[in-house]
This record gives C-alpha cells, structure tokens and sequence, in this order.
C-alpha cells in the first residue's frame, strides 16, 4: 500500500473503517461509460491515472459506532445517526490525511462520493469495490463479497484524490472471482423464495428473509457475520433497539 493510502488506513482504522482499496478513478469513468449509459463520472483533476480509494468496514465499524453514540447524547437523537458517523469520521480522516505535513508532504485537493448520493454525486460504488479488487460483485443478490469477511461489508464511500495512482493501481486487474462459489446455488434459492414472496416490493416486512439470504451466502465465514444489534439496525433502523445497545455499552 503506497503511504498516502497507508497513512489513511492507520486514521480510519479505529474509528471501525477498516476496508480500503485503490483503483484508477479513470478506468470507473470507463466502465461506467461502457457498461451503465450515462453516470456521474468521477472526477479526475486534470491527470491521466487519478487515485481513487473505496472505503468500507466490516463488523468492526458497529462497536465504535456504539460507543461514540454512548459519548454523545446529541448524535443518537439524529435522523440518521450511522450515516452521520460515516461521513464525519470519514470526512476528518480524509481531511487530515489529504493535508500539508511537517515532513514536507504537500495538501492536495480531493472528492468525496458517498454511497447515500443520488444526482450528480451517485457513485456505483460495488462497481468501484470490484474495480479495486477489494470484493467480488453478485449483481444479482446486489452484493459483494469479500474473500475474508464474505457478505459481512458496507462500502461507505469513493475518494478521488488529486494525485497519480500508484503504479500498482495501473496494472490492469482481473475481475475478482466468487471467493465462496460453494453458497451460490443456495442463496439464489433464497432469493426466488424471497421473490414469490414478495419481498422485493414489500423489503421492509421480509428483513428476514433478506438476513437468510445474507447468512446463507457467508455461511463459510459465520465469525464474520454481524451481531444481532448491528443486523437489525442494518435492516429496519430501529431506533430502540440501537438505543439499548447504546445503553449497554454505556454500563459496560
């Protein structure tokens, strides 16, 4: 990892982000183009090969989240305290890193695109994750799938920097494959199940059923599964029962 993503990876890492992989904003742009019609591109600043970064987490985020909510009464009443997290601690992370330094580093400007963006700042971001590497992309179970945290990931956001890619991110990448072949077969079945149900056009009452399709597909990795907190507030953001797991990290 060259160190500018390195140096990123160390500020995120703490806060719960820990998923980070460059690609070439430029080979997005082109694939977007390709394959999709008419994307926001992403931007490039003027260069040939721009350095772009995807940013996730895997369970890891949940416990730092819960813990920020138990110091900071204000960020619990919110309209959506998560998504709120995300973008405060990515975005100071990104600031700092992205800023002048004491050894001589340089500032450089930089662009956030969040996974939450419509309009003009949509970014198909399991398109960027499979572009860097980082997870395979089932377009039909519209996930990805990470070699060692399976299903188990949630790609926050893009950062396009104003900088070359490294030479790394300039070999041309393979498209990743299934880590985890073995699960498709069952977890397509769980999705026609899910299907007749109905729960495409009624998600919010088959939030189970879209839990089984999710441990279905990483039943190879079962340690990497969220916690029962973290599921139901994935799925339904209920606030109750975030606010008990708040409650619970604040008498512990």
């Amino acid at each position: 990892m060259e160190p500018f993503a390195a140096r990123l990876a160390q500020l995120l890492l703490p806060h719960g982000f820990d998923l980070l992989a460059p690609f070439v904003a430029q080979a997005y742009n082109s694939d977007a183009a390709g394959g999709l019609g008419a994307l926001p591109p992403l931007p490039t600043f003027g260069r040939i090969h721009t350095s772009a970064l995807v940013i996730g987490n895997s369970k890891a985020l949940w416990p730092c989240f819960v813990r920020h909510l138990a110091r900071d009464a204000d960020a619990l009443s919110s309209e959506n305290p998560l998504d709120d997290y995300c973008r405060d601690r990515i975005g100071e992370c990104v600031a700092e890193a992205c800023s002048g330094h004491s050894d001589g580093t340089p500032a450089f400007k930089f662009a956030l695109r969040w996974s939450t963006d419509t309009g003009d700042g949509f970014v198909d971001i399991l398109r960027a994750a499979q572009l860097s590497g980082v997870a395979y992309r089932d377009n039909e179970l519209h996930l990805c799938v990470h070699p060692t945290f399976g299903p188990w990931i949630a790609l926050r956001a893009v950062l396009v920097a104003d900088r070359d890619a490294c030479a790394g991110g300039l070999r041309a990448r393979p498209l990743v494959e299934h880590p985890f072949p073995g699960t498709r077969r069952d977890a397509r079945a769980k999705l026609e199940e899910l299907k007749a149900a109905g729960g495409f056009n009624e998600w919010s009452k088959h939030w189970r059923g879209w839990v089984e399709l999710r441990l279905t597909a990483g039943r190879e990795v079962p340690t990497a599964a969220y916690s029962d907190d973290q599921i139901e507030y994935h799925y339904t953001k209920s606030r109750s029962r975030l606010a008990a797991a708040v409650e619970a990290a604040r008498t512990h």
